[in-house]
């Protein structure tokens, strides 16, 4: 069963056009994330989802609220979560949406359950947790009981979703290119090596330090007290174009790893866009082509790496085309999978 398609047009509306009851076409983004913090696969997603569906409502459960809801465009609201615990009962009548597996008891309850798989499941636990069986358990009771399933990695649905492939779409990370696109730099410039993003214990805090003792490198997310790293702190999203500018290299510090192996970063498309060099572990699925990308490998050969980064030409790279990794791309995927077919 389609459970997008098999939705009915049942809310009802007060006369400023914002709903006084929400019906089955609502999709429901649950608690787990801060609008504003980290613009995350969620926030890029629902916002193009809601542009491109106007008959759809959809509602995001902001961790950081300060009102019970709030109008962020026709068809999107951000709420509290003491709102959504308020009307849960009847956001059930919709489709709830998560990218935690920890919470399939609660997701459960819904009439409509899009699970969006999107990293290794240990990312979302506590290290005392990631030695049980828990994020495997809560795993495959998100991915049994969930109608429709994406995943953001071909090796996430290999590896975890082998009984459950005919529900289940892989639908790539993206970004909003006008956020980070920048022109290539058209002769050498001197080399600034730049990382944003969440510090989790899977990014290798050594391997910046040792680059810091070769090159300017200059972090944006929480502050990173090592080597000569220049910490800029935790910038908005639309504050990584200024931040790229003055980088000739961006990189993806990830240690060896299911974390790193079974990732699809987000920043990795943000970094595209701006046309430098990027720096990425070899074993990652998403690649582009080589003449913008430099591994480096896990033998610790960081001497390499210096070399490469001081030899490999990195400006002068082709300008990639704005729709191709777009949020506005991947939702006309999603909507040619389960609402137009």
């Amino acid at each position: 069963m389609n459970i997008f398609k098999n939705s009915k047009d049942n809310s009802k509306k007060g006369r400023d056009g914002i709903p006084i009851r929400f019906g089955e076409k609502t999709i429901v983004f649950m608690p787990g994330v801060q609008w504003n913090k980290f613009y995350q696969r969620p926030q890029g997603l629902i916002t193009a989802l809601a542009q491109m569906m106007p008959d759809w409502n959809f509602i995001f459960c902001d961790n950081s609220a300060s009102m019970p809801l709030k109008r962020q465009a026709d068809n999107l609201y951000l709420v509290s979560n003491d709102w959504y615990k308020q009307k849960f009962d009847e956001l059930c009548e919709g489709i709830f949406y998560t990218t935690i597996p920890r919470i399939h008891k609660e997701f459960s309850r819904a009439r409509g359950k899009w699970f969006d798989f999107v990293d290794d499941p240990d990312v979302f636990y506590p290290k005392f947790d990631r030695a049980t069986t828990r994020p495997q358990k809560d795993t495959e009771k998100m991915l049994e009981c969930a109608d429709v399933i994406t995943c953001s990695s071909q090796r996430l649905i290999d590896d975890y979703v082998e009984n459950d492939k005919d529900k289940t779409m892989l639908l790539k990370n993206a970004c909003w290119s006008k956020n980070t696109n920048l022109q290539p730099f058209k002769k050498k410039v001197p080399i600034v090596i730049g990382f944003w993003g969440f510090l989790g214990d899977w990014v290798d805090v050594d391997l910046l330090s040792y680059l810091s003792d070769h090159f300017p490198v200059i972090v944006a997310g929480n502050p990173i007290n090592v080597g000569s790293i220049r910490n800029m702190g935790i910038l908005h999203h639309s504050q990584l174009k200024s931040m790229a500018s003055i980088c000739s290299h961006l990189i993806i510090p990830f240690k060896e790893g299911n974390i790193s192996y079974y990732s699809d970063p987000l920043k990795y498309y943000e970094y595209l866009y701006t046309n430098r060099m990027i720096i990425l572990p070899e074993n990652m699925e998403t690649k582009t082509d080589d003449k913008r990308e430099l591994e480096y490998s896990y033998d610790n050969d960081w001497e390499k790496l210096v070399e490469d980064i001081e030899t490999v030409e990195f400006w002068n790279l082709d300008q990639l085309p704005h729709d191709l990794h777009s949020w506005e791309t991947r939702a006309f995927i999603f909507m040619k999978r389960y609402i137009l077919s």
